[in-house]
């Protein structure tokens, strides 16, 4: 937050003293706000509206931005409304979101505990240095956190990719070996990794191959894989999920961002996971898109999976997120349930700041 305000001073620095122009590309409207002159509002590729800065809030721009009423409970966060969060542009203050627990239920079963994990580098930098943390069955646990503080190591590790130097990791209450291929899965762990196509995607597969990657066994006849069954599968898959392609057997890059998130979603959660691991999920999304991916991992925790949220958005956490945890330098300095939340805090704690 403080690095986005300072990097906002410089851009008003290089107007006002040096007569420079600068276009801010963002669907974040309170920077949109705080930050510019004059607003145009793109929408699927045209012009719809232009506005000076001082003269507009957020309630009309969120409107002409996504063509429609706006409900800040869907779509604060990606809007980075986060001072508005709680409230709402178009329904009640009072409104309640559903799908968000107001106090989580601490008796709830662990879905996944970390213990004391610690992880190094290739070069011996330590990534993860004792962090310890618990999702309960049915909870949303954000872990909030300045990028490169350890998610993307911890991330690794739920994935499979990396061993743990020291530390464990349980699911369900049965410990699971790090870094072996297939272990996290096999352990009913999803995840949506931070790059979906480095990590969540072959991109030039097809939209079949992708929607069964991490379930093949299930397609095999006589020991070869069924293409027929595949399609059927894909086809049941794409229904469902709303996934909007020319046809299952098109490439998977000829997919949008939001389509191929979608892709990801629908072949990890099809799996009944006992924890959904879900990185970065909405980098790059339209609103529509993160709405849907929204809505996606609160069905799942009301279905009763554990969700570890790791995401640089604060926004997105306070939305969503039962309780927030924040890791600095490869552990967790602190956190706090939604009943107690205190954004200044929690953006003291991401700066490594005790608080």
């Amino acid at each position: 937050i403080a690095e986005s305000r300072d990097l906002f001073e410089v851009l008003r620095h290089v107007v006002h003293d040096e007569g420079r122009a600068v276009v801010l590309i963002s669907h974040k409207l309170d920077e949109i706000l705080a930050a510019t002159d004059e607003v145009v509002i793109l929408r699927r590729g045209r012009v719809v509206a232009r506005h000076a800065s001082g003269s507009v809030d957020a309630r009309p721009l969120a409107r002409e931005m996504v063509g429609r009423e706006v409900s800040l409970h869907k779509e604060a966060a990606a809007l980075g409304l986060l001072g508005e969060v709680g409230a709402t542009i178009a329904e009640p203050a009072e409104a309640v979101d559903p799908g968000v627990s107001a106090q989580p239920d601490d008796d709830r079963a662990p879905a996944l505990t970390i213990r004391d994990a610690h992880v190094s580098g290739r070069d011996g930098r330590p990534l993860l240095r004792g962090l310890s943390l618990v999702v309960r069955a049915g909870e949303i646990v954000g872990l909030a956190g300045v990028e490169g503080n350890g998610q993307t190591a911890l991330e690794n590790v739920l994935n499979s990719l990396t061993p743990l130097g020291a530390g464990s990791v349980t699911v369900n209450g049965r410990e699971v070996r790090t870094g072996r291929p297939g272990g996290m899965q096999r352990a009913a762990v999803a995840v949506i990794p931070e790059d979906r196509h480095r990590c969540g995607s072959v991109l030039g597969m097809t939209i079949t191959e992708n929607l069964v990657l991490s379930d093949l066994d299930r397609h095999v006849r006589t020991g070869l894989l069924s293409r027929r069954s595949m399609r059927a599968r894909a086809d049941e898959l794409i229904a469902r999920y709303g996934i909007q392609c020319a046809s299952a057997d098109a490439p998977f890059r000829s997919l949008s961002g939001g389509n191929q998130q979608r892709a990801v979603l629908a072949r990890e959660l099809s799996r009944s996971p006992a924890v959904l691991v879900a990185a970065h999920a909405t980098r790059g999304l339209d609103v529509g898109a993160i709405e849907y991916v929204t809505a996606c991992i609160r069905d799942a925790a009301r279905a009763g999976v554990g969700v570890l949220l790791i995401s640089s958005e604060l926004e997105e956490l306070i939305a969503i997120a039962d309780r927030i945890a924040v890791i600095h330098r490869g552990r967790i300095i602190g956190e706090m349930s939604r009943s107690n939340l205190d954004v200044e805090r929690i953006g003291m704690l991401m700066g490594g700041q005790a608080a």
